[in-house]
């Protein structure tokens, strides 16, 4: 959601993945489905839970996780030498004392109903890994910092209100994930982390930063996106974070960046939009006489994005001028006021020749007065032949999509709340463009689909509700105040209100409506006569079942998601819901799972094809079970499968009410991350978008994608 952080809160980037449970039998084919409303019981009986605790006394590794425990049984605190144990995926609502008295290096307990956990947990001093994400915690144990061996901390998800004083002292830990919290403020003892390397604060409270932040000279990702900040530590109290290579900071209340963060030496990505900065860090404006001037950017600095903020046109003429820097995201409105300050400077004095800083810009087109970060990514015309008409305009005169055969992709964030999917789909445009691709091939055509990148800063795409209400309750009518991403006026005051009064991911009234999306959405896909791909990751796969109805119900269109999360009460990373109504919580929950079903529905209804890809990890296999079918234990009958680990026939595609799902020999959540890593993505998504646009993919059959 880490996400709240990415999936499986980063845990395998530092540890070992926990261990598999007992080999399941081999998948056999079936016909068999689900019920569309029910989701499979994975709870073992008493004899299966025995087999596992014999395992556990000779192994020292015990997995409970997704058993349906409500409390810890007590024959787990008997096993000696136990080093690893996962009761994750429950429903505790607390843990005894005892589970300090254990050997543990890890314990995983995320995903349980847990609002406080027990200090004795401080004595467990070889202990490497906690994960209590997707809990509903208020606090974390005053002795935490006492866990001297502790590499890797997930606590995203909870309502945390603070750190304890002792947090500094975890001199050993190298990834903290705390986004979608209640965090208003950090302790001034984070100078202790040394070894810290990953922080994400993402979707809390914050409204400054203590000085001793610049004091952690190892860390290198810093995410404090969607907070309540207005200013950062100055006097260069930041110059210290030496190590750093991306940090964002979008979504925030900030005027300025002091200079130094820009010259970070090893900062490579700036993620500033959404925020309220008139002027860059290293451009400064006027200065007295007597002021040093700007320093540049650092030479590692690849890419600052800035869309949404007020900055006059003059400091991206200056940023520009230079011969070289960092790559500009900017919005509608910023392009065209770059573009006329441009074209009015000239002379010796002017910005350097378009064909040497064109590819400095990354301009984006407004394509809706919509909330949240929508960024639309134009692509190049189409190729003769190919199924465009390369003489069409890219876009019309009201500087939206022109029509011609050209498609759009949606790709939805996941919930860190940062633009996913870039990467993948500039190296399939890349690839599909000449001189890359052949004259005589299809290719070219490939790279003539827009691509609108799509991102929930409030995380409402978990919520339920059916307006948009700011603090106090106060409703915001469509079309009022400002457009696109954040700006002046009273989007500024909607924004800055939701973020004070629902941080993620707690849906207490604040951000968009579902409905005020869906109509966005289906706005933004009108243009391209159903040629569209939604495409998203965990909650971005959420986000693209939920509104697959509203872009998506063409006959030409595909939805291509990667794990969805669709039961957020049994999710890996959850949000914990409405502290204190329970009743509230699960309606919330069931609203959303129904409402992605529905428009699963819909777009298939209407010829669309719906595909659902996800690991041999149960828990996402359970997730896809939502959609009418058990994956798990049905193979289609006209496809070969190749064995898996496990012993199960991997991968596996069934259909239940009309998606089609298919099971990965891939035991994570972070499946596309493995596919692409594999080279097998790139031509799955490729052969998608060559579906939507009705060509053929040079090395993927569109029928064999779903």
């Amino acid at each position: 959601m880490a996400a709240a952080g990415a999936a499986a809160a980063t845990a395998g980037a530092l540890l070992p993945a926990p261990p598999p449970g007992p080999p399941r039998p081999a998948a056999r084919r079936s016909t068999a489905t689900l019920p569309a409303a029910t989701a499979p019981d994975r709870r073992l009986s008493a004899s299966e839970i025995a087999v596992r605790y014999d395992l556990a006394r000779s192994t020292g590794r015990l997995d409970l996780s997704d058993c349906g425990l409500t409390e810890v049984p007590a024959e787990v605190l008997k096993i000696a030498g136990l080093a690893d144990l996962s009761l994750a995926g429950n429903a505790l609502t607390s843990v005894p004392p005892s589970l300090g008295e254990l050997p543990l290096a890890r314990l995983q307990l995320a995903g349980n109903e847990l609002v406080s956990l027990p200090d004795s947990l401080s004595r467990l001093t070889d202990l490497e890994g906690l994960w209590v994400h997707g809990n509903a915690l208020t606090s974390l144990p005053p002795g935490i910092g006492c866990l001297t061996a502790l590499r890797a901390l997930s606590a995203a998800g909870n309502a945390l209100g603070a750190l304890p004083p002792g947090f500094g002292d975890l001199g050993s830990v190298e990834d903290v994930a705390l986004g979608g919290n209640r965090l208003a403020s950090l302790p001034d003892t984070l100078a202790g982390l040394t070894a810290l390397r990953k922080l994400a604060l993402h979707g809390n409270r914050l409204a400054s930063l203590p000085p001793s932040l610049g004091a952690l000279g190892a860390l290198a990702s810093l995410s404090l996106q969607g907070n309540a900040l207005r200013a950062l530590p100055g006097g260069g109290a930041l110059a210290g974070l030496t190590s750093l290579e991306a940090l964002n900071l979008a979504d925030n209340d900030l005027e300025e960046v002091p200079a130094a963060v820009a010259g970070l030496p090893r900062l490579k990505v700036l993620t500033l939009y959404g925020n309220r900065l008139t002027r860059l860090p290293w451009v400064g404006g006027p200065q007295p006489p007597q002021a040093p001037p700007a320093p540049s950017p650092s030479p590692s600095l690849a890419s600052v994005w800035l869309e949404g903020n007020p900055l006059p046109a003059g400091d991206l003429v200056a940023a520009l001028a230079a011969p070289a820097g960092p790559v500009l995201g900017l919005d509608g409105d910023q392009a065209g006021r770059l573009a006329g300050a441009a074209a009015a400077a000239g002379g010796p004095t002017g910005p350097p020749p378009a064909s040497s800083n064109a590819g400095r810009v990354r301009p984006a087109v407004r394509t809706a007065a919509a909330p949240g970060y929508w960024k639309l990514d134009v692509g190049p015309p189409g190729a003769p032949g190919a199924g465009t008409d390369p003489s069409s305009p890219v876009l019309d005169a009201a500087g939206r999509p022109a029509s011609g055969g050209r498609a759009l992709i949606i790709a939805f964030g996941s919930a860190p709340g940062e633009p996913n999917w870039g990467g993948l789909l500039g190296r399939i445009r890349a690839a599909s463009s000449p001189p890359a691709a052949s004259p005589s091939s299809p290719d070219p055509a490939l790279a003539a689909f827009d691509v609108l990148y799509c991102v929930d800063p409030w995380r409402s795409w978990y919520d339920g509700k059916d307006e948009e209400r700011g603090r106090g309750g106060e409703r915001e009518r469509e079309g009022e105040g400002e457009s696109g991403r954040g700006g002046e006026g009273r989007e500024r005051e909607r924004r800055k209100a939701v973020s004070l009064s629902s941080p993620f991911p707690f849906p207490t009234g604040g951000g968009p409506s579902f409905d005020t999306w869906a109509a966005h959405l289906a706005s933004a896909a009108a243009p391209y006569d159903g040629r569209v791909l939604l495409l998203g990751d965990s909650m971005g796969a959420s986000a693209a079942l939920l509104f697959a109805g509203a872009a998506a119900a063409s006959p030409a269109a595909t939805v291509l998601a990667f794990c969805p999360q669709l039961d957020l009460a049994t999710s890996a990373i959850r949000p914990s819901g409405v502290p204190g109504d329970a009743a509230a919580t699960a309606a919330w929950r069931d609203k959303l799972r129904e409402r992605a079903l529905a428009g699963v529905a819909t777009a298939v209804a209407s010829g669309a094809r719906v595909g659902v890809h996800v690991g041999s990890w149960l828990h996402d296999v359970d997730q896809a079970a939502w959609l009418g079918a058990n994956p798990a234990s049905s193979s289609s009958s006209d496809e070969p499968s190749t064995e898996g680990s496990g012993g199960e026939q991997l991968p596996l595609t069934v259909s239940g009410t009309g998606a089609t799902v298919k099971v990965w020999a891939v035991h994570s959540h972070r499946l596309a991350a493995a596919l692409d890593a594999r080279g097998e993505l790139l031509p799955l998504v490729r052969g998608a978008i060559a579906g939507v646009m009705g060509l053929r993919s040079g090395d993927v059959r569109v029928a064999n994608l779903l």
